[in-house]
């Protein structure tokens, strides 16, 4: 006897074209850079509306001691401008209050170690 039995058939999840999608923060956590001992949030997104499509992943990172003046100032904006483009107040956002967040934003495709993925361009 199988373990597992009819199991259903489920479609294949895909990569969006570029576009404005509305997406909800389904997963939020602190995280460190196994590489660069960066630390930051790490956020998990769905796209709603869309069943077959990837979910999202976007890093808010914090600048470190040793980053130059260009590389900090990157990273501040990219908090910044995430931040505030989805409502929150930079001086008291905690964890949570990312969580269920829904929010609408310009997707791009990108790709990591070798595999498109969805990425945010902007915050729309």
């Amino acid at each position: 006897m199988a373990l597992f039995n009819a199991l259903p058939e489920l479609p294949e999840l895909s990569v969006l074209p570029e576009g404005e999608y509305d997406l909800r923060v389904i997963q939020a956590n602190e995280v460190t850079s196994k590489k660069t001992g960066r630390t930051g949030i790490m956020l998990t997104l769905e796209v709603i509306g869309e069943e077959t499509a990837e979910e999202v992943s976007h890093g808010l990172w914090n600048p470190m001691e040793d980053d130059t003046s260009r590389t900090a100032r990157m990273m501040v904006e990219m908090i910044k401008e995430f931040v505030n483009g989805v409502g929150l107040d930079l001086d008291s956002v905690e964890l949570e209050d990312f969580m269920d967040l829904e929010f609408t934003a310009l997707l791009k495709v990108g790709e990591y170690n070798g595999k498109e993925q969805n990425e945010i361009a902007r915050i729309v």
